[in-house]
């Protein structure tokens, strides 16, 4: 078993230098979309890889969950004051009534993978927790992509894709993981307060 592989609890090689990319776009999405500081959810979070490329004064509230104990104990930012940690699967968070949710500017699911069934039972979930004015930034690897673009189409027309890249990412952890450089990042806008 290569050592990046989930067995680690956590996959680890998204921090790696090769990776920076991938946290790149993600975190210029935000950026270049967050008309103020903004709030963001970010599902099954891993380390977070993205928070470092974040500017500190556009996040007023970064909410965070992962149910993998080593994620739990590697976790760098959670004494951060607007960073909060849930070690907590997908289905407790959204069942956890003493979570504080509310809604967010911004929720990310890099689901990577699973096939129509799982990312529509997913986003059907999730996407409620995404302003009116908000935005979702979904990511999978590339055999995976048409289902998430599929439900999101079928399933979810208050959502306009408004931009997106696809790209092969590369570094010394990820020699192991083929499938994994392969990436394909969406943004969608919520049209639902138009």
């Amino acid at each position: 078993m290569y050592k990046y592989d989930w067995v680690s609890g956590g996959y680890d090689y998204l921090q790696d230098f090769g990776m920076s990319p991938r946290n790149s776009a993600i975190a210029g999405y935000i950026i270049a979309a967050a008309k103020k500081p903004c709030t963001i959810l970010d599902v099954a979070c891993g380390l977070c890889p993205i928070f470092p490329f974040l500017p500190e004064k556009i996040i007023t509230r970064y909410v965070a969950f992962d149910n993998s104990e080593y994620v739990d104990s590697q976790m760098p930012y959670k004494g951060l004051k607007n960073f909060e940690f849930y070690r907590l699967s997908f289905e407790d968070f959204f069942s956890n009534a003493s979570i504080k949710t509310g809604s967010f500017d911004f929720v990310l699911y890099f689901g990577m993978y699973g096939g129509y069934d799982v990312y529509a039972e997913r986003l059907e979930r999730l996407l409620p927790y995404t302003r009116k004015d908000g935005y979702v930034i979904l990511e999978a690897i590339d055999e995976h992509i048409s289902d998430v673009l599929s439900v999101m189409k079928d399933k979810h027309p208050g959502y306009n894709e408004i931009a997106s890249c696809s790209m092969q990412v590369y570094g010394n952890t990820l020699s192991g993981v083929t499938r994994e450089r392969f990436r394909s990042i969406h943004l969608y806008e919520s049209n639902q307060s138009k």
